[in-house]
């Protein structure tokens, strides 16, 4: 993918042409990339949570994600996974009361010492942290340009993955299908990482060209 500077008429023109040929795909805000599938996330392993918290609160912002959706991009088989659910700072008891009533294990935006002692070893298990605005969203599910700026976060505070791991499923993502780069760096400037993604994604310079 390439990062587009201010061209010049020509160069607009044969981006134009270029784009309208279906040799380069448009990749958000600037962004371009050859490769012309989209990610698409899958939503399977997270429907009946949306529909359950969906149905007690209908009028309620949320988005969630879980680690479930990447399994088939890690190297590694997960041991266990996360779902981490955003909603309104004021709502997150009331989601968590809720959701244990469903027998869901849930944990209401842990503290790392809560993480260290009762979080870790548990399986499918539900994070309830507050919503963060303009997020990159489908309705309740996050994008997979907001999925791997959440995990890049969480991937320690939750002790989720090792940093190895967390670049092997970014480069299958990049490297086999097109995700909207410009969404991707907007959320990380969002979640104040940008600096950190673009220090990683030099590593890429042969292949994304900043």
């Amino acid at each position: 993918m390439a990062k587009r500077k201010t061209p010049s008429s020509s160069l607009y023109a044969t981006l134009y042409r270029l784009v309208e040929t279906k040799t380069i795909f448009d990749a958000g805000r600037g962004w371009y990339s050859t490769i012309d599938t989209p990610f698409v996330p899958q939503y399977e392993s997270i429907k009946g949570i949306v529909k359950q918290v969906e149905k007690q609160f209908p009028q309620l912002p949320f988005s969630l994600w879980s680690t479930e959706q990447l399994q088939p991009l890690a190297h590694h088989l997960m041991s266990r996974f996360t779902i981490i659910l955003y909603t309104e700072t004021d709502a997150i008891d009331s989601v968590t009361e809720f959701l244990q009533s469903q027998k869901h294990t849930v944990f209401p935006n842990p503290k790392q010492t809560e993480v260290e002692k009762y979080v870790a070893g548990t399986n499918r298990r539900i994070i309830v942290r507050p919503l963060v605005t303009k997020e990159p969203v489908e309705g309740h599910y996050a994008t997979i340009e907001k999925i791997l700026i959440d995990l890049f976060l969480e991937k320690d505070r939750l002790f989720l993955m090792d940093s190895a791991e967390y670049k092997r499923i970014f480069e299958n993502i990049i490297f086999v299908k097109r995700i909207n780069m410009g969404r991707l760096f907007g959320y990380a400037e969002r979640r104040k990482v940008n600096t950190s993604l673009l220090k990683m994604c030099s590593e890429y310079k042969s292949t994304i060209i900043m």
